[in-house]
């Protein structure tokens, strides 16, 4: 799912198409940044160790996809089409060449991640429940039939919707928020000063039984009948809210759907064993990743 979605990106945002051993290894890079993300750094990172070596490394290779997308950025004309973004950032950027890494980089990363791991636990949720996913095959195949998907077709796949939105209740790619008091006050019977960094966890709140009947089951059906409406604001919020609320929200379930469509028309996916538990890094991930079998769908 990650190489997945970081070809997509490429070519989406900002008009590279990415070969298969570039996919292979970029992936490799990033999985590689997200370990080493996971655990703080004890020493300065000019401290040659072991980990501060791999990090340059798969930094470096990276750097070097960035580098690419920045100067086919600086080529052509702006033609509103894939790569005008990146030409955008270049511009706007005015041949800073560290901010547009940075921005491309930001991008790139924010774009993909989050997505690849919220395709991970959707699918490894669908395996372990066998109803939800004949339910979601026999919607896909009354909204399709046996053609690709299309974007039209997205707002007809409803019960694909509530599948999503409970993948993304349970398992949030981003499962902690930050944001600082800008006046004191209380919290939870806590008195809160003004400038203090408050922490809160979407994974505790969206599995929080005030709101939601059996909330750590998977239960699609509960968004069927109006639930986002009634929920208290920030109950629900995989994309977070406020000011910082996720620029890229639509641009994610719009990719997730066409993905997941496009794939379970034609592949079953099941599970090898037990479910991975989260690992809290940047993104909520499988901890060792997400073994699982792929086999050709039965036709009808």
């Amino acid at each position: 799912m990650q190489r997945l979605t970081v070809g997509i990106t490429g070519e989406a945002l900002f008009g590279v198409d990415l070969a298969p051993d570039e996919l292979a290894e970029i992936g490799r890079a990033l999985e590689e940044l997200m370990i080493l993300a996971a655990r703080p750094f004890r020493l300065p990172r000019w401290v040659p160790t072991r980990r501060h070596l791999r990090l340059a490394l798969a930094l470096s290779r990276v750097d070097r996809l960035i580098a690419r997308i920045a100067a086919a950025a600086g080529r052509g004309g702006s033609d509103g089409g894939a790569g005008e973004l990146a030409r955008r950032i270049a511009a706007g950027a005015g041949g800073d060449r560290r901010s547009i890494r940075d921005q491309i980089g930001s991008l790139l990363f924010a774009s993909h991640e989050t997505t690849a791991s919220a395709l991970s636990w959707t699918w490894r949720l669908l395996a372990d429940h066998p109803e939800v996913e004949r339910k979601l095959a026999a919607e896909l195949a009354g909204v399709l039939g046996t053609r690709p998907p299309a974007l039209a077709d997205v707002a007809r796949l409803t019960y694909f919707d509530a599948v999503l939105k409970e993948s993304l209740r349970l398992y949030p790619p981003i499962w902690i928020g930050t944001r600082f008091c800008v006046e004191r006050c209380t919290l939870g019977g806590y008195d809160v000063p003004r400038g203090t960094l408050v922490s809160f966890s979407h994974y505790v709140v969206q599995r929080d039984p005030r709101w939601f009947d059996r909330p750590d089951e998977f239960v699609p059906e509960r968004w069927q009948d109006g639930l986002a409406d009634r929920l208290p604001r920030y109950a629900y919020m995989p994309f977070g809210g406020g000011p910082r609320y996720c620029l890229g929200q639509a641009f994610a379930q719009l990719e997730m759907a066409l993905i997941v469509a496009t794939i379970a028309q034609r592949r079953r996916l099941s599970a090898t064993g037990p479910i991975q538990p989260p690992t809290p890094s940047i993104t909520l991930r499988p901890a060792d990743g997400m073994p699982m079998r792929v086999g050709a769908r039965a036709a009808g």
